[in-house]
């Protein structure tokens, strides 16, 4: 068996990253899963549930996925149960070396969360990261991407003539106040083009006082046909939920930044700096195409 007793303390994007790792490491070795309730539930259909062990527990960390072969991982677990809460860290650092099996077929938003587009439209969802990373850990906004970027991918896209001209585009964020989403916002009424706030964004909730609110958001970036994605996990994980074949466009700059393993931590010895270097090299897969499942279109200024 494998299992989440406790899922992570991240936010949403991250707590779907870890449940992805659950189902497709049970999946790779044929091991039967086993989960907490967490806010999942509420939203997607048939997710897996909690279940009683009768083995002795061992955690699997991220680096025993990282460096240890399929057969090692299935020799740990025939004495033991094994289990990924925090700190394993299974988050994207090990998506791309785990997920053999398209995860649409373990994570389906339930139909009353689902948005109905209109198919007559190309629905394009922008995602800017906002303040989950005001304080200290996030660098008080480093993470978040220029208006420039969002302007530049918008360009790219009106420019593309294989592309529709029935277009809309849907900005998703729940901090309205950065200086990228003014001039984003700005930029899309000045040249008058078709756009809409998401349904979160619109009502300005932030996650603490939206009692869930922000899934209206998620769900709608996840029915999109493009994503303009942030560095956050929110974004990276509605482009493997929903629609398929979405086609996403990520920030140069940012991506450069990881492949440069430029630090962004206080890490002082080697194992942690390992730990940094797992989570950039998520960063340089989807530089080098992602996979099947995260399928990147361009990589824009």
């Amino acid at each position: 068996m494998i299992r989440i007793d406790n899922i992570t303390r991240g936010r949403f994007g991250n707590k779907i990253l870890q449940y992805n790792s659950l189902v497709q490491i049970s999946n790779n070795l044929g091991l039967e899963p086993s989960c907490v309730q967490w806010d999942g539930h509420i939203f997607f259909k048939n997710l897996v549930n909690n279940k009683p062990n009768n083995k002795p527990m061992r955690k699997l960390t991220w680096k025993d996925v990282l460096n240890k072969t399929d057969n090692e991982l299935k020799e740990m677990a025939k004495n033991y149960t094994l289990n990924i809460d925090d700190p394993s860290y299974l988050l994207h650092n090990v998506f791309f070396k785990i997920t053999r099996k398209d995860p649409r077929e373990y994570l389906e938003l339930k139909d009353n969360f689902k948005p109905k587009l209109s198919p007559d439209f190309i629905h394009i969802g922008i995602h800017i990261r906002g303040g989950d990373i005001r304080g200290s850990d996030g660098n008080n906004g480093r993470e978040i991407h220029p208006a420039s970027y969002y302007i530049n991918a918008i360009q790219e896209i009106e420019n593309d003539k294989e592309l529709s001209s029935n277009k809309i585009y849907y900005v998703c964020t729940d901090d309205k106040t950065f200086e990228t989403y003014i001039e984003l916002v700005k930029y899309l009424i000045v040249n008058n083009i078709q756009s809409k706030l998401g349904p979160n964004t619109y009502n300005n909730r932030t996650l603490k006082q939206a009692n869930n609110s922000y899934i209206n958001d998620f769900a709608l970036l996840t029915e999109c046909d493009i994503i303009i994605s942030s560095s956050s996990t929110f974004a990276i994980v509605a482009s493997f939920i929903g629609k398929k074949n979405k086609k996403i466009i990520f920030y140069k700059k940012w991506l450069e930044r990881n492949i440069k393993h430029e630090k962004w931590g206080n890490y002082t010895n080697d194992y942690k700096q390992e730990y940094w270097y797992s989570y950039d090299n998520f960063w340089i897969d989807i530089s080098n195409g992602g996979n099947d499942y995260l399928n990147i279109w361009k990589i824009v200024e």
